[in-house]
């Protein structure tokens, strides 16, 4: 019998301690790359920009993406309200021009917005 608790304990961790699957989280959603020009188009179309701030490891990311962000983008029903952007908090990698107009990255961007829990959503007006 305690064999089969320690078996079972065993499998239960590990799978909770698997990460969402590598891009999973980020699937068929638009990475932010340039928040100044994004900003310049929300401010012409009268939009909100909706950033949604995730990281990979994030399994509660995947489900906010998988249950509301994909479908609201497939279905169009926000198109013409609110301007999508994703920031994958955990890349140093990923190249970002803030609404300042200065390049920064990812990371350093949700760190600077005070986006270090995820998943994090934020509204910016046209002015950032």
């Amino acid at each position: 019998m305690k064999n089969r608790i320690f078996t079972f304990l065993t499998l239960f961790a590990v799978i909770c301690s698997t990460p969402a699957q590598a891009g999973a989280v980020f699937k068929g959603l638009p990475m932010a790359s340039d928040l100044r020009s994004d900003a310049a188009i929300a401010r012409k179309s009268g939009r909100a920009i909706m950033v949604f701030f995730a990281a990979e490891y994030c399994g509660y990311c995947e489900l906010v993406s998988e249950l509301y962000l994909r479908p609201m983008l497939e279905s169009g029903s926000h198109e013409d309200r609110i301007l999508l952007r994703v920031i994958q908090t955990d890349n140093e990698a990923a190249r970002l021009i803030g609404f300042d107009g200065k390049r920064t990255d990812h990371y350093n961007f949700a760190t600077r917005n005070a986006a270090s829990m995820t998943p994090t959503i934020k509204f910016y007006g046209p002015d950032g």
